[in-house]
């Protein structure tokens, strides 16, 4: 318990043991109600008493009895003014309780309305189609023509075909020019790299995990470091670059993503997945709205094997078949750039929402220090 956490002991532990870092004490009712007490103690006026009548180092802090006890307070004269000062305390929480619920509401709406425009996003819903965008089909024909040539040309290495997308295998239908493609045929590849623990080092090459992708962020500024070789020998195989998508594979953060947003050398761990959208043909901002999406979520959950090492884990072969609805490029270009206004109103709005509940905290915290201000 924290120094200073104060409980009215139940009957039924009555007579029971404590250990020494517990003191107990008698509230003599003549004088203090023991709903003002216990109201009293769970303010910050009674904290900072505690603060300032404690001693040792700041984690092993005891509060210390002789100055505790010896602390002045000033506590309404009579019973009856107590309880006034307690049915006002009680009227204020009742109203903070309430702000605080709405706010947590508003919360909640926010989350849910910035849930529904990345539904909306990937279902046709936010932007209008155009007859004369070339159409997703023509699009995924130029991608396997480009792997093709990176293939012939040695800088892509060959992969297994995929099984066609089988027809209980799509949720919905699309709209003219969209069409159903798996993740691994819309990138140039959609790989991971070591499996093995890496040997860290102080400096040299930044190593980026799972902890460095959020939703639709990419936080590389805390990172550990790999030797050179051991960098050089990571980025032979797989190297991230501008631009390029990361998705969390491994661990209690599955199934986050973000656009490589930041021009810097690194290499990634196997909790990472790496997504090369085909330039020109896969928006990766558009990637990174589907698999936010609750469409790319649910597609995942559905699909986490097994538990590795006690973390989840969700299989890269499984990854590459995902499926997606793949629209024209120009439209992809059009859903994203409303995506940007209509979060940049989201966040906004959330800003609001918690600028008044600090308000309305701030506002409490003046309102019981009122309340207790004899």
């Amino acid at each position: 318990a924290r120094n200073g956490a104060f409980g009215i002991v139940p009957e039924e532990v009555n007579g029971g043991i404590i250990t020494w870092n517990f003191w107990t004490f008698d509230i003599d009712e003549s004088i203090v109600d023991r709903d003002y007490f216990l109201s009293f103690i769970s303010t910050n006026t009674f904290d900072e008493i505690c603060e300032k009548t404690s001693s040792g180092t700041t984690n092993r802090k005891y509060l210390d009895e002789k100055k505790f006890l010896k602390f002045e307070i000033q506590v309404p004269e009579t019973i009856e003014e107590q309880r006034i000062t307690v049915n006002k305390y009680f009227e204020a929480q009742k109203k903070f309780s309430e702000l605080k619920n709405l706010s947590e509401k508003n919360e909640k709406l926010i989350k849910s309305l910035k849930s529904s425009i990345l539904q909306d996003a990937i279902q046709w819903k936010l932007v209008p189609q155009d007859p004369s965008d070339e159409p997703a089909s023509m699009l995924i024909e130029k991608i396997q023509t480009e792997k093709s040539k990176l293939i012939a040309e040695w800088k892509l290495k060959k992969q297994k075909p995929l099984a066609p997308i089988k027809s209980n295998e799509i949720p919905y239908e699309l709209p003219n020019g969209w069409e159903w493609v798996k993740l691994e045929d819309a990138c140039i590849s959609v790989s991971d790299w070591t499996h093995q623990t890496p040997h860290y080092t102080e400096s040299w090459g930044i190593f980026l995990s799972a902890q460095n992708v959020k939703p639709f962020q990419f936080l590389p500024e805390s990172h550990r470091f790999v030797s050179e070789k051991d960098f050089d020998d990571y980025n032979k195989v797989i190297k991230p670059e501008y631009e390029d998508v990361l998705v969390t594979r491994v661990g209690s953060n599955i199934w986050e993503c973000a656009v490589i947003d930041k021009e810097i050398d690194f290499a990634i761990y196997v909790s990472l997945c790496l997504l090369k959208p085909a330039r020109g043909f896969l928006n990766p901002y558009y990637l990174a709205l589907w698999l936010n999406s609750p469409d790319g979520t649910s597609k995942c959950i559905s699909n986490i094997l097994w538990r590795w090492h006690s973390q989840w884990n969700l299989n890269l072969w499984l990854i590459r078949n995902f499926i997606f609805p793949l629209p024209p490029f120009q439209e992809q270009v059009r859903i994203v750039e409303k995506i940007d206004e209509l979060m940049k109103s989201c966040e906004l709005l959330d800003k609001q929402v918690k600028q008044a509940k600090e308000r309305s905290e701030k506002l409490m915290e003046s309102v019981l220090q009122g309340v207790f201000n004899w």
